[in-house]
């Protein structure tokens, strides 16, 4: 019985696990080996979801998170990205500071300005805030930048 009742959790995480992963299909997952590289990339605006694995609202974020990847995969200026701060807390704080909740949602242009993202955790919305970002940056472009 005992076997039975561990067999069961186990599966019931694993299929909690391939699930979250699966909805997050086409977005970045950043490590403490990658996130620098890509996050301050300056020929990219990232998108940045900082989440704790366990968490119900990050779970429920992974489901539009996906789909906001694949909406944006043909726009090489922008990386959809996730990264763990549960498992790496201190890197993340390094890089964040204290994270109050989650999911974090931060904005980094292509000059490594961080902005935060409170709005609606839905596509369109995410999609019409990184699109309205990039446009905004490259109008505030001085005809001397680019030169």
């Amino acid at each position: 019985m005992k076997l039975l009742f561990v067999s069961l959790v186990f599966l019931i995480l694993a299929s909690t696990l391939i699930t979250a992963l699966h909805e997050a299909e086409g977005s970045v997952e950043l490590t403490t080996e990658n996130l620098e590289q890509i996050v301050f990339d300056p020929s990219k605006y990232v998108l940045i979801h900082l989440y704790a694995p366990w968490s119900g609202h990050c779970k429920f974020l992974s489901k539009s998170w996906g789909p906001l990847a694949q909406s944006l995969k043909d726009n090489e200026q922008v990386v959809i990205s996730r990264f763990n701060c549960v498992d790496n807390l201190e890197f993340c704080e390094s890089k964040f500071g204290h994270i109050m909740g989650y999911p974090t949602i931060y904005f980094v242009d292509k000059s490594n300005q961080f902005e935060r993202y409170d709005g609606p955790r839905n596509v369109e919305d995410m999609t019409r805030f990184i699109l309205d970002r990039i446009k905004e940056s490259t109008s505030n472009k001085r005809p001397q930048d680019e030169l």
